[in-house]
């Protein structure tokens, strides 16, 4: 008897083994599911009103009370157009839709649990905006982003708005989602342009189509596939075309099939732009990590709540790395938090990004409550604008106003420096809750790693005192002639160029476009920091050159004193240039037979007044002092107009200043600068 029950059990066990690993992998698989939500369900705007009206959470309120205010002006703002600017993109439109979809169907979602939207003024403009672009010609697959983000933006208004659209606009939003959407990101012009690169466009676009995809992976209606127009390896490797029904080059296939195959190849291929983040940070800066996270976190927070799992894209090294990427890289650079800026190397903003993926995999994902905490902490006191995808994603119960201030102190006191080791970045800095320390960050690895990168081998920007003194100034505009050619013209723009970044520069000439360079030492403690930076293959332009440059900077945070120590060792005398891109709106002083800078400017402060803060940059060495030097090229042949109209923007900001110490053939020299 007693073996029989044993046998029984045993049978029992594995056939319940046998169903969870079946259901696991239909799970993650087959996404053929009905009642799709898409970014989020029911359950995550309950959550929301509960905070809003038996909570009284006053954070939440005040959010919800931006966003419902910015709802309240798209209504009366006119539908989009089709429109392409001068840099052949439509992706300003595609956003303008997004952000129409994003904010009005979100006050919608959480009002309708009290059946309060009924005809309400926000469906109706939501509905009106889906017909409208999707009556466009097209979706602009010549610049597949601008494609992607409207497949992105109709397939959540489809589905945050399902149930208020008509059966007839229920089928025009569908046929342009499928016909406009995914049919050109599977064709053979298109499939190059993103699938299987390993920047921003794969995760943007591959996840966008896959929402798409998801959004009506239920409808089970025929369509004709043109063959010539298909990626061959597409159809042969997720649609499994069989040849012999191929007639007159067309196909025919149901339109969840071509859903499910377009989900699988996102799920293959997604994890080759995680070289892009390998270590958390983002060689591309901290704008494209918030473009193209963001939307890879919209795909898998959609897969989460629909198959219970995220097809094992998630590795947790680089995601778990990768939530505090934005806060490390957020200075100092004013009291008034949503004004700090951040370190913006490459063409990277320096403005506060949302950090929305950031609170989805410490909330939703990890649960990991003191992430969460921070992660939470920082997006309610930084970033300052109308932030749906926040209110949907945190977890009210994770949050450092629950906890005494002690503890709150020890938690945020905990970001403090940082070595990202991939994408060789450092952040040097005071605790992130003195306002007025100093902050420090960093860089080296790849100059042609990315599109984006600068020849800014040991650059590095300064806050102090509650502002920014030592910047990088950023992008230049993206439609100058040849912008994008890395072979030449893009090191042609002053922006781009090594004397623009606060670095070493030999003859007045770029850092060599292939350079990799490393971090070589980091140190961290309570009373100061320091990074040392082996720059030298940058200025090794060919097999003779045994030149070695290394930079160390070193933070006392005691005394709040930066020292900047430059050995320079050349195979021969040149020119050598020690660039300090002083920011604007600061007034540079000379004193001391020009061995200190003093630099003063008018800070913000706290009350909202403003007062002069001095800050000081002394040469330590003898034998070196500061000159003065405008924001331009020091090879006049790159501003002249007539060689090409686009290095006006060479000239754009001649008339700010920038410090330099000046060597005329040196060869062996240490260079140290003290900043306090």
């Amino acid at each position: 008897m007693k073996k029989r029950i044993l046998i029984i059990c045993i049978i029992i066990i594995s056939i319940i083994l046998a169903l969870s690993l079946f259901f696991e992998f239909s799970a993650n698989y087959d996404i053929q599911k009905q009642n799709v939500s898409i970014i989020a369900n029911k359950d995550d705007f309950l959550r929301i009103k509960k905070e809003i009206d038996v909570n009284n959470n006053e954070k939440v309120i005040k959010s919800y009370g931006k966003i419902k205010s910015r709802a309240d002006e798209i209504v009366n703002e006119p539908l989009c157009r089709y429109e392409i600017d001068e840099g052949n993109r439509m992706i300003e439109v595609s956003r303008k839709c997004k952000e129409t979809i994003e904010i009005l169907g979100f006050v919608t979602k959480v009002n309708e649990i009290d059946n309060e939207t009924k005809n309400s003024k926000y469906i109706d403009r939501a509905v009106e905006e889906l017909k409208n672009v999707s009556c466009f010609k097209d979706w602009h697959p010549e610049h597949f982003l601008d494609t992607a983000e409207m497949t992105y933006s109709v397939s959540l208004g489809y589905n945050w708005f399902y149930d208020y659209l008509t059966p007839e606009e229920r089928e025009l939003i569908e046929n342009a989602i499928i016909n406009k959407g995914l049919l050109p990101g599977i064709s053979t012009e298109n499939i190059g342009k993103f699938v299987y690169k390993k920047d921003n466009w794969n995760q943007v676009c591959n996840s966008s189509l896959a929402i798409g995809a998801i959004a009506l992976q239920n409808l089970n209606k025929e369509i004709e596939v043109s063959e010539k127009n298909t990626d061959f390896s597409f159809q042969t490797q997720y649609l499994k075309i069989n040849r012999e029904a191929i007639n007159d080059n067309k196909y025919r296939i149901t339109i969840n099939k071509l859903c499910d195959a377009i989900v699988k190849r996102a799920i293959d291929t997604i994890p080759l732009s995680y070289e892009e983040m390998q270590d958390g940070a983002y060689e591309e800066g901290i704008t494209y990590w918030e473009y193209g996270c963001s939307y890879l976190t919209n795909f898998l927070a959609t897969a989460n709540i629909n198959y219970n799992g995220t097809f094992g894209l998630i590795k947790d090294d680089i995601f778990k790395n990768t939530i505090l990427y934005p806060v490390y890289m957020t200075g100092k650079s004013s009291n008034y938090l949503p004004q700090c800026k951040m370190f913006n190397y490459g063409d990277a903003d320096d403005i506060i990004v949302n950090t929305a993926c950031s609170t989805w995999l410490a909330n939703k994902y990890y649960k990991d409550e003191k992430l969460a905490q921070i992660i939470n902490w920082y997006q309610e006191n930084y970033f300052d604008a109308q932030n749906v995808y926040q209110l949907l994603w945190q977890n009210y119960d994770f949050s450092l106003d629950k906890i005494e201030q002690e503890e709150k102190e020890r938690i945020l006191n905990s970001i403090n420096d940082k070595r990202y080791d991939g994408t060789e970045t450092a952040i040097l800095q005071s605790s992130i809750i003195d306002k007025k320390g100093f902050y420090i960050a960093t860089k080296v690895g790849n100059n042609s790693k990315t599109n984006h990168s600068d020849l800014d081998e040991g650059s590095f920007v300064l806050d102090a005192k509650g502002s920014r003194w030592i910047d990088d100034l950023g992008k230049e505009y993206y439609n100058v002639y040849k912008y994008w050619d890395k072979a030449y013209t893009r090191w042609t723009y002053y922006k781009k160029r090594t004397e623009s970044h606060s670095t070493v520069n030999l003859n007045a000439e770029n850092q060599r476009t292939d350079a990799s360079c490393k971090i070589i030492d980091f140190n961290s403690n309570s009373a100061n920091s320091s990074v040392s930076l082996d720059i030298s293959n940058a200025y090794s332009y060919n097999e003779n050159d045994s030149n070695t440059i290394i930079r160390k900077i070193v933070l006392d945070k005691k005394h709040n004193r930066v020292t900047i120590d430059d050995n320079i060792n050349l195979r021969k005398e040149q020119d050598i240039y020690d660039m300090f891109n002083i920011s604007k709106n600061t007034v540079i002083k000379l004193q001391n037979d020009n061995k200190t800078a003093v630099l003063t400017k008018e800070v913000l402060q706290e009350d909202g007044t403003y007062q002069e803060e001095t800050l000081k940059m002394d040469i330590v060495n003898s034998n070196y002092h500061w000159i003065v030097l405008p924001k331009k090229p020091i090879n006049n042949d790159l501003t002249d107009l007539t060689k090409n109209k686009d290095f006006k923007y060479n000239v754009e900001n001649k008339d700010e200043e920038k410090l330099c110490i000046k060597i005329e053939k040196g060869k062996n020299e240490n260079i140290r600068v003290e900043i306090y």
